[in-house]
């Protein structure tokens, strides 16, 4: 069950989740099963879930929506201008919550309008692909200014 309850975890935190959700999620099969009485097979079926969470490396945060969040461990990146920018565009990966060292905050990076929806109402600003060529032209000042707009507007993208 161990393995079975890694690869679910994987699927199930393709985008961060309220752990609220997961766990509503996990408890759903002996929720139609009944467990009513049988408090013992609900709390082993948590200990497995809580053992391939530490397997897997799952963070937890709390999302600005105050919220309690479960997000697969992303490698800390940077949204300074960087020569491998380019391979970005071509990125078709689950949303990153990066560590900005230029913003000293963090920011989601996000394939697509959908994937931005995974995260949206977490309060921090996303950004796509396409908007680190812009960014990597700008000076530091200018890109936090660009954070500020992010911040104030919600889903809005750098153009130039």
């Amino acid at each position: 069950m161990e393995d079975a309850a890694r690869e679910w975890l994987k699927e199930v935190l393709q985008s961060p989740r309220r752990i609220t959700d997961v766990l509503k999620l996990w408890d759903a099969p002996l929720n139609r099963q009944g467990y009513e009485g049988n408090e013992s097979a609900l709390i082993e079926r948590h200990k497995v879930l809580f053992l391939a969470r530490h397997q897997l490396g799952v963070e937890a945060h709390t999302g600005q929506d105050g919220q309690q969040w479960w997000r697969l461990a992303a490698p800390a990146l940077s949204t300074s201008p960087d020569p491998e920018v380019e391979k970005w565009k071509d990125w078709k990966q689950a949303p990153l919550l990066i560590q900005s060292e230029v913003l000293g905050a963090e920011v989601w990076v996000v394939k697509d309008q959908a994937a931005a929806r995974t995260v949206e109402g977490d309060g921090r600003p996303i950004y796509f692909p396409e908007e680190f060529a812009v960014l990597q032209t700008k000076t530091p000042d200018e890109i936090r200014g660009i954070h500020r707009i992010k911040l104030a507007f919600p889903g809005c993208h750098v153009v130039g």
